[in-house]
């Protein structure tokens, strides 16, 4: 089944950038985008985007994502057979850090499986409440195919880190004394790089407030990494409390001497450097605000 063939869905919330995206995508696939916006909890948000979809799976971008890569919807996929039922996740480049993971990534949504399934906060169950990701129905694909852009505005950074933070230290959605290479590896980037881009460090930040929590606070549910109210929460401490940034900081260097560094922007700019990556092809026109609306009605 190709790509091109399938309906796609814009999904956004409170993303700064989703209506210079969402524009973007219309300009980009020359054709009006179905949009869901503003529907509250992860969970019931999908419900809404499946209820969208005439074809039976459906591409979901998310509001803070930009694509790069238009041969995406070239890709002839075995939805049928092989990838029956199942979500397919594919790479995004992250915007502040240079990581390249499923993070912000384009989605390929079975439509029976958005519609029937029980996650977020609508789960009972504590370790799919975190993230798709720990569902065996949900499947890393290679390639990638747009950027994660998270650095529009400080708290949209802030967000960004804390919950990735947070997921980041857990297994598979529970929580965990012990962390995978492949998860820490990122989280010292997401602690540790971003500072030569806007409200980069706001994201380093937000890593850290959520490594914080999920590491010194036993009261945490990291269920919460979804919950917008908590994690204002924390962006107002971070903004007006002094004495919370140095704690955090503080004991993180403390505990875990080697998974915090204070890189300035020339130290990661060049880190980002010499990381494997894809060209980034910005297709987005800037376009103006009469040619959004015309794309738009």
């Amino acid at each position: 089944m190709k790509l091109n063939d399938l309906d796609v869905i814009f999904l956004s919330y409170q993303e700064p950038n989703a209506d210079e995206n969402h524009a973007h995508l219309c300009y980009l696939l020359n054709k009006k985008i179905k949009r869901v916006h503003g529907v509250k909890g992860i969970d019931s948000a999908h419900k809404a985007a499946a209820n969208l979809s005439t074809s039976s799976y459906f591409v979901l971008v998310d509001g803070d994502t930009i694509i790069t890569d238009a041969s995406f919807f070239n890709l002839n996929l075995d939805l049928e057979f092989k990838f029956e039922f199942k979500t397919l996740s594919f790479n995004s480049i992250n915007s502040i850090n240079g990581l390249i993971y499923g993070n912000g990534g384009l989605k390929v949504w079975n439509k029976s499986r958005a519609l029937t399934m029980c996650s977020h906060e609508n789960s009972d169950n504590s370790s799919q409440g975190v993230e798709f990701c720990f569902y065996d129905w949900y499947v890393q694909m290679p390639g990638c195919y747009s950027e994660t852009v998270i650095n529009s505005t400080q708290r949209q950074a802030f967000y960004a880190g804390f919950r990735e933070g947070v997921k980041l230290t857990t297994d598979k959605g529970f929580k965990s004394d012990t962390i995978s290479q492949y998860s820490l590896s990122k989280l010292k980037i997401w602690m540790s790089i971003g500072a030569d881009v806007e409200y980069g460090v706001d994201a380093m930040m937000g890593a850290r407030y959520g490594f914080y929590q999920s590491r010194f606070n036993r009261d945490f549910d990291i269920n919460n990494v979804s919950n917008y109210g908590i994690l204002e929460e924390h962006y107002q401490l971070y903004m007006n409390s002094n004495n919370e940034k140095q704690l955090v900081n503080d004991s993180i260097k403390h505990k875990y001497p080697d998974y915090l560094f204070n890189l300035d922007a020339m130290a990661s700019e060049f880190f980002k450097s010499n990381m494997t990556k894809p060209t980034v092809i910005r297709t987005n026109p800037n376009l103006t605000d009469q040619e959004t609306r015309n794309i738009l009605s």
